[in-house]
């Protein structure tokens, strides 16, 4: 299993400078922000935190 294909990182969410990142290996170097977090599930994401819009699903 693949972990890093099943992770989100999510920082400011629920703020106006929310940012959802799907590919962590392009996060390694940078610092996290404060009360940030990683979603790990062993499913396949789909949704929001795969990048798609919920209004088109």
């Amino acid at each position: 299993m693949n972990i890093l294909k099943n992770a989100s990182y999510v920082s400011y969410a629920t703020t106006d400078r929310q940012k959802i990142v799907t590919n962590l290996e392009t996060i390694q170097n940078e610092s996290c922000d404060y009360f940030s977090t990683v979603i790990l599930s062993i499913r396949k994401r789909k949704g929001i935190l795969r990048g798609q819009n919920c209004e088109t699903e």
